[in-house]
């Protein structure tokens, strides 16, 4: 037993690590998707922004840039408020 377990042993590390390689790569890959989109809205941000005058054309254009980019029907943007502590 001990034998068999020896001579396989290289292989199994092998594939435990190709395996641990190919998921490291994947979440890569998935993060890089991400980036991706959001580098793409952006610049359609930037594309249109001359259009908005104000903050609130640049509220609606976020709105319906985000709303034609996921396909959605409806779509809601939500500013924290600043509160400020200087003296």
């Amino acid at each position: 037993m001990q034998t068999v377990r020896q001579l396989v042993q290289p292989a199994l590390e092998c594939l435990r690590r190709e395996l641990e390689l190919r998921s490291k790569l994947g979440t890569r890959e998935r993060a890089l998707d991400v980036r991706e989109r959001d580098l793409d809205l952006m610049l359609e941000m930037s594309a249109h922004q001359s259009a908005a005058s104000s903050d609130a054309d640049e509220f609606g254009l976020i709105l319906k840039t985000g709303i034609e980019r996921m396909g959605c029907a409806l779509a809601a943007l939500w500013v924290r408020t600043r509160t400020s502590a200087c003296r």
